[in-house]
């Protein structure tokens, strides 16, 4: 059955948390014999523990079971902890990169955390951050790093990850917890979205400067952090966390007045993303409520086939990780014209023949 009681719990507290229906909903819900421990490990899973934490620390009529309190409290602490040693090390590489007048601009969580989010510590830091740069500037960029302590995670795959993922990590010890920064040369570091053959260009002189705390960070524009935020939703996490979904509400509904979804449907059409977009908005509305007009998915819709082939009980609110050969299916499944799919096996090849060639030479896995 789908949705489990446990998954409709999940929906009902992310909603509740977020404002957009009454805490009656959860009330209830919490009387129905819920498998606590899988609610507790899906709260995780999907991102969404320090925003629910938060949210029943100013409601203290819910009270979900203590070893669920204790679980939420404890992501939150981490997540906050992490937060700060985050925001130190992003000050420190700003201030460096903005001394040498370097453009860039900070990347999907930290950047969508100051830009959306009440408080940054409410949406989870992950194990890394990110900030996207100029190609022509990637030389100058990583010896502005090194020259603060950062090196390169994987010396011997730098041109891999420049030529297949578009992203670059580097790397700096700080007592026992490593910093990690990707370092994105391309607007979608994803082999999918160079298969499509898409590409966002002309936001540099239109970046977003967002308060983050004591210091100022530079954000993508609205229309170029929203195609971003699905595309990476969609093909690199096949709609699998409930954290995304959040991120691209919040977007829409702070910044609902300016999008021009005219201009980002006829952008889709023509850059073979239609289905990434149609689905992730559409799951977006179906989930959280996300206002986006009916018009805009009604350009989008790929058809009654399309979406019978797509396997949304298996994608939405898993209480797991993804098997591979879902994510193989969805990467052919989000590509709009067929004949693309040639290309993305020439990729794949030439990929994993030039990993072999690097493992071989060096004896160094990527992953």
């Amino acid at each position: 059955m789908w949705p489990t009681k446990e998954q409709q719990f999940i929906l009902c507290f992310l909603r509740a948390s977020l404002g957009y229906e009454s805490w009656e909903g959860v009330t209830s819900s919490l009387t129905r014999n819920l498998d606590w421990e899988k609610v507790a490990a899906m709260m995780s899973c999907h991102g969404i523990a320090p925003l629910l934490y938060n949210a029943l620390q100013q409601n203290k009529q819910i009270a979900p079971p203590q070893k669920v309190m204790k679980s939420l409290a404890q992501e939150y602490i981490n997540n906050s902890a992490l937060g700060l040693l985050f925001e130190k090390a992003l000050k420190e590489i700003v201030t460096h990169l903005n001394q040498n007048e370097l453009p860039f601009a900070v990347h999907k969580g930290l950047g969508i955390a100051a830009l959306v989010y009440p408080k940054p510590e409410l949406r989870p830091c992950g194990g890394d951050f990110d900030l996207l740069i100029k190609k022509e500037d990637y030389a100058r960029a990583k010896a502005l790093l090194e020259e603060i302590g950062y090196c390169l995670l994987h010396p011997a795959y730098e041109q891999y990850e420049i030529t297949y993922i578009g992203e670059v990590k580097f790397v700096k010890p700080n007592g026992g917890k490593k910093l990690i920064v990707e370092l994105h040369v391309e607007f979608n570091a994803n082999p999918w979205a160079k298969v499509s053959g898409f590409d966002f260009k002309g936001f540099w002189d239109n970046l977003v400067p967002v308060k983050y705390n004591d210091f100022c960070i530079p954000c993508l524009p609205v229309e170029a952090n929203l195609f971003f935020l699905i595309l990476h939703c969609a093909a690199n996490h096949n709609f699998d966390r409930l954290m995304m979904f959040c991120d691209i509400d919040l977007l829409i509904r702070k910044y609902e007045d300016i999008i021009d979804w005219e201009h980002i449907a006829t952008y889709a059409r023509e850059n073979h993303c239609r289905k990434a977009l149609y689905y992730c908005l559409d799951y977006c509305r179906q989930l959280l409520g996300t206002p986006v007009p009916g018009f805009f998915l009604e350009k989008l819709n790929p058809g009654f086939l399309s979406t019978l082939l797509l396997p949304t009980r298996l994608l939405l609110v898993r209480d797991g990780l993804q098997p591979k050969s879902l994510k193989k299916y969805m990467h052919v499944f989000l590509l709009d014209n067929p004949f693309l799919f040639y290309k993305s096996v020439n990729m794949f090849l030439r990929r994993s023949y030039s990993e072999h060639l690097i493992k071989k030479k060096t004896g160094a896995s990527f992953f």
